[in-house]
């Protein structure tokens, strides 16, 4: 529990750097430590709260900049890397299809729409779009649908 404390705590604290221009231009020009790929190897945790965090954090990098966008997109393939996973996109997709909570699906779905709204190249939002409707959001998204609360 100390641990996972500490680690929301942290989290917290970049959060409020991130709040403001300059906080987030730091942490996208600070890249010789490769902060944002760290944050990624957070999101193998069960705190749900710590994971909302972060990708709430990785949402405003991708529509703060371009760079931004690269940023968490580079900490995304070093995180499927690492894990051994075959897709880039695998953990956003695993957290929505064992999300227990709507406001946890809401915001990792966000995350996954920063991530294509970002993308100022029309023929690259196109081919990450595909990447992630043929890891099953199309369907996971009807049954999404079919079982969510409002919220």
């Amino acid at each position: 529990i100390a641990d996972a404390l500490k680690q929301l705590e942290c989290v917290g604290c970049v959060k409020a750097v991130m709040n403001n221009e300059l906080g987030l231009t730091f942490i996208i020009q600070s890249q010789a430590q490769n902060f944002v790929q760290k944050l990624a190897q957070v999101l193998d945790t069960n705190n749900g709260l710590l994971k909302t965090q972060i990708f709430e954090l990785f949402s405003a990098l991708c529509v703060y900049s371009p760079e931004g966008w690269s940023l968490v997109l580079d900490a995304l393939e070093n995180y499927k890397r690492t894990k051994g996973l075959r897709y880039r996109f695998s953990l956003p997709m695993h957290e929505l299809r064992s999300s227990e909570t709507d406001e946890y699906s809401a915001c990792v779905l966000a995350f996954v729409n920063c991530v294509l709204q970002g993308c100022e190249d029309l023929k690259q939002r196109c081919r990450l779009r595909n990447e992630i409707i043929a890891l099953g959001l199309s369907d996971l998204l009807v049954t999404m649908r079919d079982t969510a609360e409002d919220i």
